[in-house]
């Protein structure tokens, strides 16, 4: 375990407080690589912070927690959390052609376009993938909170 020295973001004082890589199995058997970080931030708690080991270190799965309590519980509910979001796929590939079988898409949001499933899904493909939902209704919900 690595920690660090004192870091400031945004006017918040945050300690490196723990900061090792692990891995974890996804719903399609794959093994995918984390750098797993947790940081105390004084007076609000821990924040923890994971994120997917890709080829182009931008895009991949990248999941949060907080704890006000301890560093021990918000590095479970972290490691929770990417195991939830590992058990889920949201896209389905054959070929050149995407699906969306359970017509929810979960990820997050990024310049280029959206993350799914720890793929970046540029503009142009999720255009492609709503296109057969077109005069459809939908919900669309950015949750403030993270999970």
């Amino acid at each position: 375990m690595k920690t660090g020295p004192d870091t400031v973001t945004n006017g918040t004082r945050r300690e490196l407080v723990y900061s090792e890589r692990e891995s974890f199995v996804d719903c399609a058997d794959r093994r995918r690589q984390f750098d797993l970080t947790i940081h105390d931030i004084p007076g609000s708690g821990f924040s923890g912070h994971a994120y997917e080991i890709t080829a182009d270190d931008r895009h991949g799965y990248a999941f949060s927690s907080l704890s006000a309590a301890s560093l021990s519980l918000s590095l479970a509910r972290l490691r929770g959390n990417i195991r939830a979001g590992l058990a889920q796929r949201f896209l389905i590939a054959e070929d050149d052609h995407l699906e969306m079988p359970l017509e929810r898409l979960c990820g997050r949001i990024d310049r280029e376009g959206l993350v799914v499933d720890g793929r970046l899904l540029d503009w142009e493909a999720l255009r492609s993938l709503l296109e057969p939902y077109e005069g459809w209704d939908f919900d669309l919900h950015i949750p403030f909170e993270q999970r």
